[in-house]
């Protein structure tokens, strides 16, 4: 019970600072008695299998995981275009229903729906 006492009052900082020092003499601990806890040979394939990955390249050239300056510039001008077509739709949605509200009253007909 004394033990439990003392690590409450040692707070994270020193919870912490006995976790490190454990995983290093853990760690030394493995070296002097000869474990060699690295798989080299996995770490290799690993590096190998990255590298191919980030090898692989599009028509133009360019690693594959990287965005294309052309790419990019399109989206953000395609983007701008449907905003303004956007704006545009609804200048003439506008227009279409004050036409047809001019049209029926003119005309006397009742107001059709166009809240669609």
């Amino acid at each position: 019970m004394d033990d439990i006492s003392s690590l409450a009052n040692l707070g994270i900082g020193g919870i912490f600072a006995l976790l490190v020092i454990r995983l290093v003499l853990d760690w030394l601990k493995s070296r002097k008695n000869g474990g060699n806890d690295v798989d080299f040979k996995k770490v290799a394939d690993d590096v190998r299998w990255l590298r191919e990955i980030h090898d692989v390249r599009d028509s133009d050239g360019t690693p594959i995981w990287y965005v294309r300056r052309s790419l990019e510039e399109a989206i953000g001008k395609l983007a701008e275009n449907i905003k303004a077509q956007t704006e545009l739709f609804k200048e003439l949605v506008f227009a279409v229903r004050t036409l047809a509200h001019d049209l029926n009253r003119h005309t006397g007909q009742s107001e059709p729906n166009l809240k669609t």
